[in-house]
């Protein structure tokens, strides 16, 4: 546990701008600027290593160098065990892991998360949850509400945008009635000021829609790019499942995979001026992803790069639809059932093999992956699951 602390602490100096910069960062502002921060991908710019969540929802933080998981806590004498009452019920009495996987992320030497608050019922009867921002010491200490939002929340897929101590992200109003049953939501374009806990919502940027939801890329040219989306069969989820289950002479169970594996969503690009909040129509080329050192789109089914400077290059034959992830400097995709990396420096693309594992990071030209085992009880029923994380050289994984 100190190991980690130890690695923990040097990475806050280094996100605090505490330590001496080189020139190379001192010249590197661009590549530098900006961060998303996210449920499933909880990496943290000094490089040394990221949180992670265990199935009871604990906050841990695995160190890139041993390959070794710590809880988030600084109590020697903390059995580390979850609240009673579930996540939503910890406080400053439970173990300080617990209660925090909510989008957590490092800045300034704090550690921040945001809370759900429970329903509530609103004016016209329908219920609708609200969500807090919250800042502590890494490991337990100090915490504090810094904002609460009623009627908005963040979901498990949302990202946010990290830049100059602005937190921008799309909050959703997702309301149900009190049959449980989801009604149609939208989003609203929201900013969090890490300094001071004040915020600015600058209203919705989409219109009400069932089985609604939006996708965070990235910053470009002072930007936040992002998409909403909505499916095109545009009425209650669970209606549509079951008469999908009828026509096809199914379960509700059986035909909700089916059906979600073949609905198609009206896709909407936009972009929102991160100096006044303003939402336009995309003007650059629908985005695969974007990086802090290029935007990756596809044209003429080719992958293609625009640099900071505004060149194009063309790159290589067109990953899958939304399907390019970026590790730390490389990029990570597949095309025709197999899988790519491409180093960002020299943009050249290597085959890789991958197998029942899911690539999460690489550090030091290694490849960082999960892997999760079921464990299986004598009458075949998964009881439970173990994550667990390995590295490999990249080279290799392309011999």
């Amino acid at each position: 546990m100190k190991k980690m602390f130890a690695a923990l602490a040097a990475g806050i100096i280094l996100l605090t701008g505490c330590s001496a910069k080189t020139e190379e960062q001192k010249t590197n502002k661009t590549a530098q600027s900006w961060r998303l921060v996210s449920f499933y991908d909880m990496y943290e710019s000094d490089k040394h290593g990221s949180f992670v969540l265990e199935q009871n929802g604990m906050l841990e933080f695995l160190d890139f160098e041993s390959m070794e998981k710590s809880p988030v806590c600084n109590d020697a004498t903390c059995k580390h065990e979850a609240p009673k009452g579930g996540q939503m019920t910890a406080t400053e009495k439970d173990c300080p892991a617990f209660g925090k996987n909510n989008h957590p992320f490092l800045y300034s030497g704090k550690l921040y998360w945001f809370r759900a608050t429970e329903f509530e019922r609103r004016e016209d009867g329908l219920l609708s949850q609200g969500l807090q921002l919250w800042s502590g010491d890494v490991g337990g200490g100090n915490e504090k509400q810094l904002a609460e939002i009623k009627g908005l929340t963040i979901r498990d897929y949302d990202k946010a945008l990290l830049k100059d101590g602005k937190l921008w992200t799309l909050l959703t109003d997702e309301p149900i009635d009190p049959n449980n049953v989801m009604r149609p939501s939208h989003s609203e374009l929201v900013c969090f000021d890490l300094e001071n806990g004040d915020y600015k919502n600058y209203g919705a940027v989409s219109d009400d829609h069932y089985s609604a939801g939006f996708w965070v890329y990235g910053e470009w040219n002072g930007k936040l790019v992002f998409q909403c989306s909505y499916n095109k069969d545009d009425r209650p989820f669970m209606e549509a499942v079951h008469d999908y289950a009828e026509k096809h002479a199914m379960t509700d169970n059986e035909a909700m995979t089916e059906y979600t594996g073949i609905m198609e969503y009206v896709i909407s690009y936009y972009e929102a001026d991160l100096s006044t909040g303003e939402v336009k129509p995309l003007t650059m080329p629908e985005p695969m992803c974007i990086t802090e050192k290029g935007y990756y789109f596809t044209e003429n089914g080719r992958l293609k790069c625009t640099d900071q400077n505004g060149r194009t290059t063309d790159l290589t034959e067109a990953p899958e639809p939304a399907d390019v992830q970026k590790l730390n400097g490389w990029l990570f995709y597949s095309r025709g059932g197999k899988y790519y990396l491409m180093n960002e420096k020299d943009c050249k693309e290597t085959e890789i093999r991958v197998g029942e594992w899911a690539p999460q990071w690489i550090y030091n030209d290694e490849l960082i992956y999960m892997q999760v085992t079921d464990i299986v009880d004598e009458n075949g029923m998964v009881t439970d699951q173990i994550t667990q994380y390995f590295k490999k050289p990249i080279a290799e994984l392309t011999e």
